[in-house]
């Protein structure tokens, strides 16, 4: 999940080595003139990886903004095997 720009620029350059490794690897953006809250934004995410989980192991990445985005997705009902906080944000 982005950071608080909503683009994914900062971790790009790891996507396609993890993407050699065998995950499959999904990267969520947020458009600058989106203006959903905090809880919308949870929504969407938990909703999301509940549509793709499957039975397959779900890792989640969030990085600064995404990194609040990712936990609040993971204890609010989304089936997360793994959560990576990179330079996460606080409230």
């Amino acid at each position: 999940l982005p950071g608080f720009d909503g683009s994914n620029l900062a971790p790009f350059l790891q996507w396609p080595a993890l993407g050699d490794a065998g995950f499959d690897v999904r990267c969520g953006s947020v458009d600058p003139s989106d203006r959903s809250e905090f809880d919308e934004l949870v929504a969407t995410v938990t909703d999301y990886l509940r549509a793709e989980a499957k039975s397959r192991p779900i890792f989640l990445v969030g990085e600064s903004f995404g990194g609040i985005l990712a936990t609040a997705a993971a204890t609010r009902g989304a089936r997360v095997d793994g959560l990576v906080l990179v330079n996460p944000a606080t409230c």
